[in-house]
């Protein structure tokens, strides 16, 4: 069976509650299997990346954490020889456009500012998962992923 593995990274407890719904409900239309892996506080994040077997994934990254921020793990994936293709959407209450530009530099694919109801949630989830990273990038005018799935 097809397996699509979705990692969240954030350390607000509600907001990690939310996504998982989110993925839950996502999860029971579609004809493949979704795995989801929260983390909120990072031990072991990009380990358990790299020990992925499945088909396709997707990370989503907070920006504000308390050890190391999000712009620090998408460094790390960008450097790191087996993950730097792993798509990437920042994911963030922030709609500062320095937050913004700086994804984009570090090399996130897309920067999503969460939004503020659960069926936009899920259309953000659902637009990632449907996305094959491997032909399609975001251009510069469209990086704002809420833009996309509006």
């Amino acid at each position: 069976m097809i397996s699509y593995s979705v990692y969240y990274l954030d350390d607000d407890e509600d907001d990690t509650l939310l996504f998982e719904e989110a993925v839950m409900a996502i999860a029971e239309q579609q004809p493949f299997k979704i795995q989801l892996h929260i983390s909120e506080n990072g031990t072991g994040f990009i380990e358990h990346i790299e020990n992925d077997q499945s088909n396709s994934k997707v990370v989503f990254l907070d920006i504000n954490m308390p050890v190391k921020s999000g712009f620090d793990y998408l460094s790390e994936l960008r450097s790191n020889q087996t993950l730097s293709s792993v798509p990437v959407v920042m994911y963030s209450t922030s709609s500062n456009e320095d937050n913004i530009f700086k994804s984009q530099q570090l090399g996130a694919n897309y920067y999503a500012i969460k939004p503020n109801s659960f069926n936009d949630l899920k259309k953000i989830i659902q637009k990632a998962i449907s996305i094959d990273f491997k032909k399609e990038t975001a251009p510069p005018n469209n990086f704002l992923f809420n833009q996309l799935v509006g």
